[in-house]
């Protein structure tokens, strides 16, 4: 019996809210790529053979007795009050297969969210209020910028956690959101420590593989 998407679903959430907030994005989408390539079709899955072999296979050190517990526990909630969907992990070689066609589109959303999520660290490190106010002012700004639904849909998703994003969406879409950041940076830090965190992203996300593919620069 083959698992259903809501079910897929389901099991991403679980495993990707049960995560540390701070691990890195590269990290959280190697775990949900393992979690759906070696236990996506097992119609039961165990969730402490599952976290064993995440400890396995990345490089970060995960608490699995304090994820585990975290997993018990949101099985008992509702779909919808278990947290969002980071959505699929991308695949091995995104030019070989998948919706988006090209090795570009892959690596596009891999530059971005390293870019954002460089962002969203300064801004933190600058006090959690202001990272409180940046998640939950950046969605009004797209959505005033004209930030498509479905890519604003995953934007707010994003500001109801704490942690890292992980956002697929048009080149123009990523685009509207580093600029509105930047906009909410101008006017919360001013526009030289604004301009300085933003060339920090560049630089960082252009150290990326990922960059050859796509340079981060396009999202300016």
């Amino acid at each position: 019996m083959s698992v259903s998407t809501e079910e897929r679903s389901i099991r991403r959430r679980l495993v990707y809210n049960a995560m540390p907030t701070d691990l890195p994005l590269d990290i959280v989408q190697q775990c949900i790529g393992i979690l759906e390539n070696e236990f996506g079709e097992q119609p039961e899955i165990k969730y402490s053979q599952l976290i064993k072999r995440l400890n396995e296979s990345i490089t970060a050190n995960l608490d699995g007795n304090k994820m585990l517990g975290k997993i018990m526990l949101m099985r008992r909630k509702s779909a919808d009050d278990i947290g969002p969907d980071p959505g699929p992990a991308p695949g091995p070689d995104p030019g070989v297969a998948g919706t988006n066609g090209s090795r570009a589109s892959g690596a596009k959303d891999v530059v971005f969210n390293n870019m954002f999520n460089t962002i969203i660290d300064q801004i933190r490190s600058r006090g959690s209020k202001l990272e409180k106010k940046f998640r939950s002012e950046l969605p009004q700004q797209c959505q005033q910028a004209g930030l498509k639904a479905s890519c604003l849909k995953a934007l707010a998703r994003w500001a109801q956690t704490a942690g890292p994003s992980a956002i697929s969406a048009d080149a123009a879409e990523l685009q509207k959101i580093v600029n509105q950041s930047f906009v909410f940076m101008c006017q919360k830090l001013g526009p030289v420590d604004a301009d300085k965190i933003l060339h920090l992203a560049i630089n960082k996300a252009g150290q990326l593989p990922e960059s050859f593919e796509f340079s981060p620069k396009e999202l300016m």
